[in-house]
């Protein structure tokens, strides 16, 4: 049975406080396309996205003005095979001017800390052909086996590969390459309040490719 209390507190509950909280008033990550060989692949894709964050925000106690669109869908022919380098050029200069058209009320400079940011300003989605393929292989149910790449855009942390951490859950040594790969049916609510904006949270969940954080 559920329970109001819990409800309350439910990541779509977190996701409305810290906007209020930053004032800022968009929340959800950039999905870059890095494929143009499959428009109808693309738009199966989106779809499968809308159908994550509407069954998302179908339950109880979802935070009133809080929008389910969460999601920013980059797909511009230019981008075709860009590499995840120039995605992060692209992402910078975008978030240059967007941080401040998308979110009036705050009349500040653009942070010089990162916990004073949200994940929309930190990492984004790519999608190329084959993880694309891998979302097309199945039915857009979450147990499906795909995947995207989120990566992360930290100025300050994201300076090449990094040195080797102990991993937090596993102990073992991993060099930290700024990306990683995601079950597709992560681009929700839930996940984008669970994995933050901070690097402790990145990497705790942080898997060394081709290992899916599912």
């Amino acid at each position: 049975m559920s329970d109001i209390s819990d409800e309350k507190y439910s990541h779509l509950h977190v996701i409305y406080e810290d906007l209020q909280r930053l004032k800022e008033d968009k929340w959800g990550w950039v999905i870059y396309r890095t494929t143009y060989k499959d428009d109808a692949g693309w738009d199966r894709f989106k779809s499968y996205v809308k159908k994550w964050s509407d069954d998302d925000f179908s339950k109880p106690g979802v935070p009133r003005g809080l929008s389910a669109g969460g999601w920013t869908f980059v797909s511009d022919p230019a981008l075709d095979g860009a590499s995840r380098e120039q995605l992060r050029h692209h992402f910078r200069e975008w978030r240059k001017t967007a941080w401040h058209t998308e979110n009036p009320r705050r009349k500040l400079a653009f942070p010089t800390s990162m916990s004073d940011l949200s994940p929309r300003y930190i990492m984004f989605i790519q999608v190329d052909e084959e993880s694309l393929n891998s979302v097309l292989d199945g039915t857009g149910d979450i147990t499906d086996p795909a995947w995207v790449h989120l990566v992360r855009c930290d100025d300050d942390l994201d300076v090449g590969v990094q040195p080797p951490f102990q991993h937090p859950r596993t102990d073992q040594w991993v060099v930290d390459e700024g990306w990683m790969m995601i079950a597709a049916s992560n681009i929700h609510g839930s996940f984008y309040v669970t994995i933050g904006n901070v690097s402790d949270s990145w990497d705790v969940f942080y898997m060394v490719p081709p290992d899916v954080q599912w």
